[in-house]
């Protein structure tokens, strides 16, 4: 078993081997199924498939079956790996397998994995490792064996970087639900002159909101606030998302409040978190009923929300259309493919509101209106994101004009956009048969009362441009 290094450089670095959420992709599948109906010949189908299928194949295979557990199948595949010239050793992926080996109680095979590493690798690299190791043992839940690897990380760490072998230890801890003990480790560092990262006081924050230990949680984010480490958005959606999930209106209120009072501005995620709290809405969004924005809150209370619910909804619905999700240039456009489907619900509505009212009011079109809802590339099941069928579902419902066309999660209205540039904003002047002195009612009340000549396969019609533009029934009467 021979392994390639990267160059230290590089060997610390995060190498991704996809992300174990997105499943196996269709070859990969076909992969996993081979192999499990080898029986005997597991070797021989092993050789064949790593020497034909392609890279991006092999190692996606061998991440789902990580994500999965499936020691049986994962480590054949990685020994596989490790002898062809082009697959370069990486010490997270090794210490992963050492630690679900270590969990199966393979004892012999670990020992195996282990054997020869430290004259293999430099000090830097071997830290490296280590460091990871400690992290997937902690994910593992094995915590003697972690504390070991603590203590050779600890052993070949230098006097002046002891912080990181501390900070790595915290972290650990803390992955593990165990935030009182990430605690004594920070307060130990701190009597040691030594400078936590923002990151550590974050683990641990969240650590302990996920542990219900809210009035720790609580102290502790106002000892961030002293050491002025309160100042990023992320810290509020890690609270948020507590209190929403343990269904705590109030101070899930209370913190969104306290995050625009800083001046910082909610993201995605922050919109994420203040959906999460309301169960209703969420239920809503999945039954492909399209509500309002105005009515959205009388519907949601005849379903069942309670009030403080409604509360929190009133403040999804007054900032829920961030800068990171609209755009309002050449193209307009609502990104919801980062939004769960609460949060993506409550956009929808309010994008689908604005889009009307400038239409109105100020008279001015886009080349293009669209909505991003991605195509399911990080979905469990890859092509398939409950957020673009959820969309399509509460356009279908209001026979909308948009279309998916060329680009995969993407529903555009570029016909309607188009004839509305055609007949309305480029060829009016030429095309008005019949128009009042003055169109009153800005574009509403020019559209009402003219007329233009539409060229049709069988010579030219007079239609009323609002005409026209209802071919898409309900949806376009209520834009125009």
């Amino acid at each position: 078993m021979a392994l390639k290094l990267l160059p230290a450089q590089c060997c610390v670095g995060r190498v991704s081997y996809g992300t174990p959420s997105e499943g196996p992709s269709k070859a990969a599948g076909r992969l996993i199924l081979q192999l499990r109906h080898s029986g005997t010949s597991l070797s021989t189908t092993l050789r064949r498939s790593v020497r034909h299928l392609p890279r991006p194949t092999l190692l996606a295979t061998l991440r789902h079956l990580l994500h999965q557990h499936d020691w049986q199948l994962a480590l054949p595949i990685y020994l596989s790996l490790l002898d062809i010239p082009w697959f370069n050793w990486n010490a997270e992926l090794h210490a992963e397998i050492v630690a679900l080996l270590t969990a199966s109680e393979q004892v012999e095979q670990v020992q195996s994995l282990l054997e020869g590493l430290e004259e293999k690798l430099d000090l830097k690299q071997h830290m490296h490792f280590n460091r990871n190791l400690l992290q997937q043992y902690a994910r593992f839940g094995l915590k003697d064996e972690m504390l070991v690897s603590y203590g050779v990380l600890q052993a070949l760490t230098p006097p002046h970087a002891k912080g990181h072998s501390l900070s790595a230890l915290l972290h650990a801890y803390a992955s593990m639900d165990l935030p009182q003990e990430s605690l004594a480790i920070l307060k130990d560092m701190q009597q040691q002159g030594l400078k936590p990262s923002l990151k550590d006081f974050k683990v641990i924050l969240f650590s302990l909101g996920k542990c219900g230990m809210f009035s720790d949680m609580e102290a502790f984010a106002c000892e961030m606030e002293k050491l002025k480490l309160l100042n990023d958005p992320v810290i509020f959606n890690m609270i948020i998302t507590t209190y929403a999930t343990a269904e705590n209106y109030d101070k899930v209120n209370e913190w969104l409040l306290k995050l625009l009072e800083t001046g910082l501005k909610p993201s995605a995620r922050s919109l994420n978190a203040v959906a999460k709290a309301c169960r209703v809405l969420t239920e809503v969004a999945s039954s492909k009923k399209f509500v309002k924005k105005d009515a959205l809150l009388e519907y949601l209370k005849s379903q069942g929300a309670k009030n403080g619910e409604l509360e929190v909804l009133k403040a999804l619905l007054e900032h829920c259309l961030v800068d990171e999700v609209v755009a309002w240039d050449s193209n307009w456009e609502l990104d919801v493919h980062s939004a769960s489907i609460g949060s993506a619900y409550v956009m929808l509505c309010c994008w689908l509101e604005d889009v009307v009212r400038r239409l109105k009011v100020k008279g001015t079109f886009p080349s293009e209106v669209g909505i991003i809802t991605g195509w399911g590339k990080h979905s469990e099941t890859r092509g398939t994101s409950l957020i673009k069928l959820t969309i399509r579902d509460l356009l279908e419902s209001v026979d909308g004009p948009f279309r998916n066309f060329f680009i995969p999660g993407s529903w555009l209205a570029r016909r309607i956009m188009d004839e509305l540039r055609l007949f309305v904003w480029e060829g009016l002047e030429a095309s008005i048969l019949k128009a009042p002195q003055e169109a009153a009612g800005g574009v509403e009340g020019l559209l009402a009362s003219c007329e233009v000549e539409v060229p049709t396969p069988h010579g030219s019609s007079r239609l009323g441009v609002s005409s026209l533009l209802m071919v898409r029934g309900t949806f376009l009467e209520e834009l125009l």
